[in-house]
């Protein structure tokens, strides 16, 4: 997906037909989710979800949920296979103790949108703790504590640690994880 100045349309790479969905204005690229029926956009405390036949547009706003902590923004969110969306949400305070600055909720995308889970953990690992969501593959969460990579498998709950955090960031592509080395 690509925003114009103005909308967001879809290219289809095989016709090259090109379907307008909203005239909002966006700025630069648009980060989403796709499955068979839908194209998922995190906004800073809501999603917003276009159906892919008719572009009609549905609004998932959490900001008022019992457990959104107060001043969040969702700095990440990743569809799995599993049909749920992960959401990753921070907020910037250094007033705020750690434990609740940050958390990770998922949404069943077939189910109720409204009743958001919270998860406590993430395998071993804490859910505030989680510093970001770094991408997905195949029902596998790439995500960091700031000074690890893990793959988390959202089907059996299980953690897995794979290297030191790369400083200069990471980029998940397929099934790979891609990052700069030093020459």
């Amino acid at each position: 997906m690509h925003s114009y100045w103005q909308g967001i349309s879809r290219i289809d790479l095989t016709t090259w037909d090109c379907v307008t969905f909203d005239a909002e204005t966006w700025g630069n690229h648009v980060l989403c989710s796709a499955d068979e029926s839908s194209f998922y956009i995190p906004m800073p405390n809501q999603i917003e979800v276009f159906d892919r036949a008719d572009g009609e547009k549905s609004v998932y706003n959490w900001s008022e949920h019992e457990n959104w902590p107060e001043g969040a923004k969702i700095t990440g969110a990743y569809l799995t296979e599993n049909d749920r969306m992960y959401l990753h949400i921070s907020r910037e305070d250094a007033m705020v103790p750690e434990e609740i600055k940050r958390a990770v909720w998922y949404v069943d995308t077939k189910g109720d949108w409204s009743q958001p889970t919270v998860l406590a953990t993430l395998g071993e690992l804490a859910a505030y703790s989680v510093t970001r969501l770094c991408g997905e593959y195949g029902g596998t969460l790439v995500l960091t504590d700031g000074d690890k990579l893990y793959a988390y498998d959202t089907e059996s709950d299980k953690l897995a640690e794979l290297c030191a955090f790369p400083q200069n960031g990471v980029i998940c592509a397929g099934g790979y994880i891609l990052t700069q080395t030093d020459s």
